[in-house]
């Protein structure tokens, strides 16, 4: 099955050479690269039909012309983490307006972020509902949350199940961790007040998932061993693999 993957960072300009032979066994054809802008910029006009350069804006030190400015360079969308303000502060209305008239979308971390004291990041500030904040202002911004919330699940399900420009990956180590049945509570519902009813699975809410591997090759592990877990079907599979990362590059 083909695979698109939304989330990974530079990590030298031979990895692709030294990984392109896994990374094809496992379905890759796309690959979202972000951080080291300079460096993905190069590797992604080395490999133009299998890089996609992803710009990393900083929030809080740059506004809506390095948006169009990471356009013009060839950078395809924005990758977003660690605002010191809540993603959906005001004054970061200017970069979203513009991204979303520029058509660039983001992929934009959400939850955890690796606790260190000393860098003084409020993980209350990567809190999933700032999505769906955004998303009711910018409906037209395509935004995929980094790793499913990571200690906020339940909201960004929630975040992707009601706006429709807003995917989820599933990376990191903290969502991978959870046991299947975890999982199968997570994605079930019962019909409308019928809270005795038999739980089955959301497959529109499955649905709204997209591969993304945060760079360890395993991730496509814990992706399969879910869809089996679940019992997913092949059509649902199929949007999460690559129909939904597909969308949200507008390709």
């Amino acid at each position: 099955m083909k695979v698109i993957n939304c989330h990974a960072h530079f990590h030298g300009p031979d990895e692709v050479e030294e990984k392109r032979e896994l990374w094809d066994s496992l379905g890759y054809v796309k690959i979202c690269m972000s951080f080291d802008n300079e460096a993905v910029l190069k590797l992604a006009q080395r490999y133009p039909d299998y890089i996609i350069p992803f710009y990393h804006l900083n929030l809080d030190r740059e506004g809506p012309e390095a948006v169009e400015k990471a356009k013009e360079r060839g950078f395809r969308g924005l990758k977003l983490i660690g605002p010191q303000k809540p993603y959906a502060h005001e004054s970061y209305f200017p970069i979203y307006e513009r991204a979303q008239a520029l058509g660039m979308p983001a992929l934009i971390h959400t939850g955890f972020l690796a606790y260190e004291r000393k860098n003084g990041v409020r993980q209350e500030n990567l809190h999933p509902t700032e999505l769906l904040t955004i998303a009711t202002y910018f409906p037209e911004f395509r935004m995929v949350g980094a790793h499913l919330g990571n200690q906020w699940p339940m909201e960004a399900v929630a975040a992707m199940e009601y706006c429709p420009n807003i995917w989820y990956d599933m990376s990191g180590g903290t969502i991978r961790r959870y046991p299947a049945e975890w999982f199968r509570w997570l994605f079930s519902r019962v019909p409308r007040n019928q809270t005795g009813a038999p739980p089955e699975i959301d497959l529109d809410l499955v649905g709204k998932l997209v591969y993304g591997s945060d760079n360890p090759d395993d991730t496509i592990e814990f992706y399969r061993s879910f869809m089996a877990a679940l019992e997913i079907p092949e059509e649902v599979q199929k949007k999460v693999y690559y129909d939904n990362a597909a969308a949200w590059l507008g390709l």
